[in-house]
């Protein structure tokens, strides 16, 4: 179960990171 975890976490972690980079564009 942790590995699917993991696998969920590397999939998931880039999506967020441009998400949050997109905002802090929209902020500014």
């Amino acid at each position: 179960d942790s590995d699917l975890l993991k696998l969920l976490l590397e999939e998931v972690a880039p999506i967020t990171l441009i998400y949050m980079l997109q905002l802090i564009d929209k902020l500014e």
